[in-house]
């Protein structure tokens, strides 16, 4: 009958679980299994740190409340680092590309809401001509970005 090999780790590891265990050592942080390492990051590299935490539950090595009690981070990280995993892969940790809302007072805006304030107009009366909130509006004047019409004194 063959022999069962277990993992012999080294004394300064942490253990996840009796399969998977971390160093941190010189920046770096390194998870093994007994003495062969699995994948390391540097200690300030969050992106790597979810991705292998997710990897690691994704492909069975460790149970979610593992890693929470390993770390002693809320659960419902880990859920949304799984979510994230396997819904876009690994390498949906690593883009940056993130969608930002476009600025509404681009040039073109600010040119045709001033040309509405010199006419008179009220934020709420360019509200309903360009489709710019009336707030928007007001905030654009107090920054001076927009200007309204100086009344000449007679």
């Amino acid at each position: 009958m063959p022999q069962m090999a277990l993992p012999i780790f080294p004394a300064e590891i942490t253990l996840i679980n009796p399969q998977v265990g971390y160093l941190k050592k010189d920046n770096q942080v390194w998870y093994f299994n007994g003495q062969m390492p699995l994948f390391f990051h540097k200690e300030t590299d969050e992106d790597s740190f979810r991705m292998f935490m997710a990897q690691l539950h994704v492909m069975g090595v460790a149970t979610q409340s593992e890693i929470n009690r390993a770390f002693g981070f809320n659960p419902i990280n880990m859920k949304r680092w799984v979510k994230k995993y396997r819904e876009e892969g690994p390498g949906a940790f690593f883009s940056k590309s993130r969608k930002r809302n476009p600025r509404v007072l681009v040039p073109e805006v600010l040119e045709k809401a001033q040309d509405l304030l010199s006419q008179g107009k009220t934020p709420g009366e360019i509200e309903k001509k360009i489709g710019v909130k009336a707030d928007t509006i007001r905030k654009a004047i107090q920054s001076g970005k927009l200007h309204r019409p100086t009344e000449k004194k007679t």
